[in-house]
């Protein structure tokens, strides 16, 4: 779903790019697009269920962010949304290891 998000915010010849890092205490995966990023308002309401941001297509039931955390959270992560210093949308994950004793 996050990766529908962003084709869906990205022109034509837009990009996403996704990088991934390890360390010992979580997996982090970023996903970012060249698309305009989130309104200002509309931010910290995306990952609501229901929530339909302006620029949403008719046919979205504004679910889909929603669910996208409920089942990261559920897997021990955590997901953050943010626009990038360029102004385009970023999306963090970070999945935290258990601690082994």
């Amino acid at each position: 779903n996050i990766l529908k998000n962003c084709m869906e915010s990205i022109v034509r010849e837009g990009s996403i790019a996704i990088t991934c890092a390890d360390n010992p205490l979580f997996t982090e995966l970023t996903i970012h697009d060249s698309g305009p990023g989130f309104d200002r308002e509309e931010l910290p309401h995306i990952f609501e269920r229901f929530y339909r941001g302006a620029g949403t297509a008719k046919d979205n039931a504004g679910i889909g962010l929603a669910l996208a955390k409920a089942v990261i959270e559920q897997q021990n992560g955590q997901i953050h949304a943010e626009n990038t210093t360029d102004g385009h949308a970023r999306f963090q994950i970070k999945w935290y290891h258990p601690l082994l004793y």
